[in-house]
């Protein structure tokens, strides 16, 4: 009996092995197999990195290899300034086992503007048949470099609510391999007769990217208590240590932000329907007036079911209405609270309007005791009617 035991434990213990070993033999095939797969198209290299580059055209080849069946290929590149990258070819087709060169191209590198750019090219393949077509991405080839140069990156000028003072500024790069200082003068200029009405200089230290303080910005605070309303232009020269020199303006106005908020409203709807939120503005002052409607809705418990805001600017003269559309298809019925806020340049109006989400029938069954109530005035009126008649 032992020996028995003993024998169908070996023959288990075999078997075992044995179900141990196949899956091993599986599972390692379908790993191969996934990395045959993944690796079926190859685009070489996967990055490139050019580097600074000036004005010259910049090239480069990439080899792009077909390791599963006959496809044809097509180069799309993401990312900001892909307008100025070509492919030679753009599309092609290869069988399995075959390869092809393509030249990347960095095109019209003197238009090109100032700074750091980051590329992803991707070649896709494609099969159309019978009118479908069949997409799967391939490995992805990713390209950076610097535009080197100067450059302003930000020229923030906007209209002034008067007296309040200016918080304008210009943001210099430096995207070469040095230091730079620059000589900045900006100057206010009234648009209706050309005079200086003001003037600021300052010297700005740029480390060279992408070092820590490769930006420079210079602010200007101008004050309006004593301006004319009306329009301005603001300019900056900007002369580096080299000799490069950064020019550019941009008009503003000096008046008043001044809105009025004629009306907010929301009205009881059914669940379903959305409900709208609505605000209507007028721009009383005399400049474009940036304006806020937000609003936060809760229910009975106070919980904060809803939130969300609009902005839009309103030209000067003009009203707007801003609308605002809750999705009720998940509401519970009931009473709601919106608390409602409108910033108009400066100034804030707020508030909180109650309304109810509705069961959905509540339309069909006033609709229904209308219809009722008309035909019981047409019934009667009609028997009235045909007595009269009798009479007569």
């Amino acid at each position: 009996m032992n020996r028995l035991r003993k024998q169908n434990i070996r023959i288990t213990l075999v078997f075992l092995s044995f179900l141990f070993f196949t899956s091993f033999l599986m599972i390692s095939a379908k790993a191969i197999d996934d990395t045959v797969n993944t690796n079926d198209i190859l685009v070489k290299p996967a990055f490139v990195d050019l580097g600074s580059i000036g004005n010259k055209p910049q090239s480069f080849i990439a080899v792009v290899s077909n390791n599963d069946e006959s496809t044809t290929f097509t180069a799309t590149v993401e990312g900001k300034g892909k307008e100025f990258i070509s492919f030679d070819p753009e599309s092609f087709t290869l069988e399995k086992g075959e390869s092809k060169q393509v030249k990347v191209q960095i095109n019209n590198s003197d238009k090109l503007g100032v700074g750091p750019y980051d590329f992803s090219m991707i070649f896709t393949t494609g099969n159309n048949n019978a009118g479908w077509i069949s997409t799967k991405t391939s490995n992805s080839l990713r390209l950076k470099f610097i535009k080197a140069g100067l450059t302003v990156a930000s020229l923030n000028v906007t209209d002034i609510d008067k007296p309040k003072a200016s918080t304008f500024n210009v943001i210099f790069g430096n995207f070469t391999s040095t230091k730079k200082v620059l000589n900045t003068t900006v100057t206010i200029l009234s648009k209706e007769d050309n005079t200086v009405v003001a003037n600021f200089n300052e010297n700005l230290n740029m480390n060279s990217y992408p070092s820590d303080g490769f930006y420079g910005t210079m602010k200007i605070s101008w004050d309006t208590t004593n301006a004319t309303m009306g329009d301005y232009i603001l300019k900056y020269n900007a002369i580096a240590s080299d000799g490069t020199v950064l020019q550019g303006e941009k008009a503003f106005m000096v008046g008043e932000f001044k809105g009025t908020l004629i009306k907010a409203e929301v009205t009881d709807t059914p669940k379903g329907n959305p409900v709208k939120l609505s605000a209507q503005i007028n721009n009383v002052g005399n400049l474009k007036l940036p304006t806020t409607f937000s609003v936060i809705i809760k229910n009975t418990l106070g919980e904060k079911v809803f939130e969300d805001k609009k902005q839009v600017t309103i030209p000067v003269g003009s009203e707007d209405t801003i609308v605002i559309e809750w999705p009720t298809d998940e509401a519970t019925l009931g009473e709601y609270t919106a608390e409602y806020s409108v910033q108009m340049g400066t100034d804030i109006a707020s508030d909180t309007m109650s309304f109810k989400v509705l069961s959905p029938y509540t339309g069909y069954i006033i609709a229904a005791i209308a219809f009722i109530f008309v035909l019981i005035i047409f019934i009667v009126f009609k028997r009235r009617t045909t007595k009269n008649k009798i009479k007569l």
